[in-house]
């Protein structure tokens, strides 16, 4: 595949992830109302929260550290290993908080407590 292939890939995928919440955010407020969706962005919100805090810009250092290793398997391994540690170390703490904050006050619920979750858990086993 020639780079002016792959640039062209990801602006036309880079182009669907801006246009699609413009598209579906109207959408959604007019079919689930004011209430609903204000609890569906309020989840939302807190997600990408998790998803952050749990990521830690592993994303963009652990390449950098891949690419002078890129032909040596056993230190991309163990790369990939201290990150999925740390990682999972980072989702153990979100999930501490998100307990204590979910038995402390009533804007966390249960519902809203496992989609934080599933956030913070996708972002660490999916590097």
């Amino acid at each position: 595949m020639t780079l002016h292939r792959q640039a062209a890939g990801l602006t036309v995928m880079h182009a669907a992830e801006v246009i699609q919440p413009l598209l579906i955010l109207p959408y959604a407020g007019t079919v689930l109302g004011p209430t609903a969706f204000g609890r569906y962005a309020y989840i939302l919100a807190l997600t990408q929260i998790a998803s952050v805090i749990v990521d830690y810009g592993f994303t963009l250092t652990a390449r950098r550290a891949a690419a002078p290793a890129r032909h040596d398997p056993i230190i991309i391994r163990s790369l990939l290993a201290e990150i999925i540690a740390a990682k999972g170390l980072l989702c153990l703490g979100v999930a501490v908080v998100a307990l204590i904050a979910e038995g402390f006050s009533s804007a966390i619920d249960m519902p809203t407590f496992i989609c934080i979750m599933l956030s913070a858990l996708g972002a660490t086993l999916f590097p």
